[in-house]
């Protein structure tokens, strides 16, 4: 026969306050995971800076919009490419790219501004990130496009992410904080004859 004894506001008091320190311990793991993540931070290029450039730099009026429209287009791209790290030199080369681009559509009878759904090449050149790294070379019988070394190193933020996200597996593979609380509390009510 096994007897039961009621459990004190003192130790109610006691295990809530283990449970607590737990959650503040959890929350404070994922303000460093968030803080400490590399993808977690954006880069700071305004979209209206860019938009600015390429008004400048146009040799062709751009319609209303479009000076937007295609700055977005060209940092959603670097943002795909490179992630929220960007390659220096990239942003530049592809918005002079996208000036470029503009500048085949100035001839004699040529459109008298760049708008929506049209100049297919400007809009496809404002969705594609440069990489200032690599080079390309032509001769009368071949195209070379240089070489580019392959890094596998990971980033410290990905280690940290690594072992934070194999640290929590861990944890969650071992009794729950619910089944731990229990057990205590049984332990409590627990009288030994």
């Amino acid at each position: 026969m096994t007897l039961t004894r009621e459990v004190s506001g003192k130790e109610w008091a006691s295990e809530i306050a283990k449970a607590a320190v737990w959650l503040v311990g959890l929350v404070l793991l994922l303000i460093a995971m968030i803080v400490l993540a590399p993808d977690a931070r954006a880069d700071s290029v305004p979209v209206l800076k860019v938009a600015a450039y390429l008004d400048t730099g146009t040799v062709i009026p751009l319609a209303a919009g479009v000076d937007t429209s295609l700055a977005e287009n060209l940092l959603d791209a670097q943002a795909l490419a490179w992630g929220k790290h960007w390659e220096k030199g990239s942003l530049q080369a592809s918005e002079d790219a996208v000036l470029k681009a503009i500048s085949l559509y100035l001839w004699p009878g040529g459109p008298s501004s760049i708008t929506f759904g049209s100049e297919d090449i400007v809009w496809e050149q404002s969705m594609i990130a440069i990489d200032v790294n690599l080079s390309v070379g032509t001769s009368t019988d071949s195209i070379e496009f240089g070489t580019r070394d392959v890094v596998g190193t990971p980033e410290p933020g990905a280690l940290l992410c690594l072992g934070l996200g194999l640290l929590m597996v861990w944890w969650g593979t071992r009794r729950t904080m619910a089944d731990r609380m229990r057990m205590r509390l049984q332990s409590y009510r627990a009288v030994r004859p």
